[in-house]
């Protein structure tokens, strides 16, 4: 049983849940974007794609710890947590456009995230290191990648992940109980809260910034860059 503040906590990750289902693309129209360049239409099928898988992952999570099925949570969470660090990323890289000399790189970024593959690379295209995504989004936000390195000890096969997950010891008796762990405010919680505030953030951020970036991008064509 969770406790109060884990309740009150799961609560606000169910309102923050809402409003970003709320705002899921349903299809997007490259030509609607611009006519001039595919940049635009690049963009919106990585961000939509970005936000359903958060939405789609945030789903389950919620339902594990309502259920306190603590480890499946936090692998969500983590999960999320890797998210949002690029679509941080993105919402970056976009900010910090000046001119059309940059929109190659642009271009090249979002070839990476959209096709980018460690096994069979496509051609010249790179699979995003998520360690560059989660030191961008720790220099905005301090502490994300403390949370995310204690995730990462449930989720790899260490002594959180095994011993401390799925047993007791009850060192009067020396014995060992197996069977899930269940604490009444479980780790991840916290971090998923603030992985989607911060998804929300980036979302309402991106809005802002799409007409700068579809001008700079057709300006780039315009002038053969």
């Amino acid at each position: 049983m969770l406790n109060r503040e884990a309740k009150a906590i799961l609560k606000n990750i169910k309102t923050e849940y809402s409003v970003l289902k709320r705002k899921l693309p349903r299809s997007v129209n490259g030509i609607t974007l611009s006519e001039k360049s595919k940049l635009p239409f690049k963009l919106k099928i990585l961000e939509g794609t970005l936000l359903h898988r958060i939405c789609s992952l945030t789903k389950e999570a919620i339902v594990f710890y309502r259920k306190n099925k603590i480890l499946q949570g936090i692998i969500l969470s983590r999960s999320i947590h890797e998210t949002v660090a690029v679509f941080f990323m993105l919402s970056k890289k976009i900010e910090n456009l000046k001119n059309e000399k940059d929109i190659k790189q642009i271009d090249n970024y979002l070839m990476n995230c959209l096709f980018g593959c460690r096994i069979e690379p496509l051609g010249d295209t790179k699979f995003i290191h998520i360690n560059d995504a989660l030191r961008i989004l720790e220099k905005a936000i301090p502490g994300s990648q403390k949370s995310y390195d204690i995730m990462s000890e449930y989720v790899h096969l260490n002594g959180a992940g095994t011993y401390a997950s799925f047993g007791k010891m009850i060192e009067e008796k020396a014995a060992f109980y197996f069977g899930p762990r269940k604490d009444k405010q479980p780790i991840g919680l916290g971090a998923l809260y603030a992985s989607l505030m911060t998804a929300n953030m980036v979302l309402n951020k991106l809005n802002d910034t799409f007409p700068k970036f579809v001008e700079l991008s057709e300006n780039s064509v315009s002038n053969g860059i």
